[in-house]
């Protein structure tokens, strides 16, 4: 999801509460009219952090970070479900959650696991892997290891896999 698309609705209404125009602030916060008036509009694709912390700063306002709630079983079984789609044979969310834990694929589900590392987004991926490290008591770091070596011996065209 862009995040800019939730931001800008706060912006326009606090830039509204300041009785400032769309240029005021731009001038005020050192961008360009366009580009306040993209991030209101949710039509800005991109905006740097510091650009963003300017115009947050001009209004009074910060920008804070929390963590997305954990995940938790759904995320093996949605993860599992999608690796499953295109084969009569359905990978079990255990057996996934077992495989990132050992680094051990099973033989009866290469092709669902060939489907886990090409092909399942990267946000469900990072979901299950943090839901099987913390089921089996492993750290997050080892699954990601058996991840990356299955991406390099699967040769996967993914290259966010490569210097796991």
């Amino acid at each position: 999801m862009n995040d800019l698309l939730w931001i800008g609705p706060m912006v326009h209404k606090r830039r509204q509460e300041l009785g400032l125009t769309q240029t005021a602030l731009a001038r005020l916060a050192g961008v360009s009219r366009a580009t306040v008036n993209g991030l209101e509009r949710g039509s800005l694709a991109n905006l740097s952090l510091g650009r963003l912390g300017q115009l947050l700063q001009v209004m009074g306002l910060r920008l804070q970070w929390e963590p997305v709630p954990a995940p938790n079983d759904k995320a093996l079984a949605q993860a599992a479900q999608m690796c499953s789609v295109s084969y009569s044979k359905v990978l079990p969310p255990s057996v996934l959650a077992a495989a990132l834990a050992t680094g051990e694929l099973p033989d009866a589900y290469m092709a669902n696991m060939v489907t886990f590392v090409d092909e399942v987004p990267l946000q469900v991926v990072v979901a299950a892997v943090e839901a099987a490290a913390r089921g089996a008591n492993v750290s997050a770091a080892s699954v990601w290891k058996h991840v990356g070596a299955w991406a390099r011996a699967m040769l996967s065209p993914r290259k966010e896999w490569y210097g796991l």
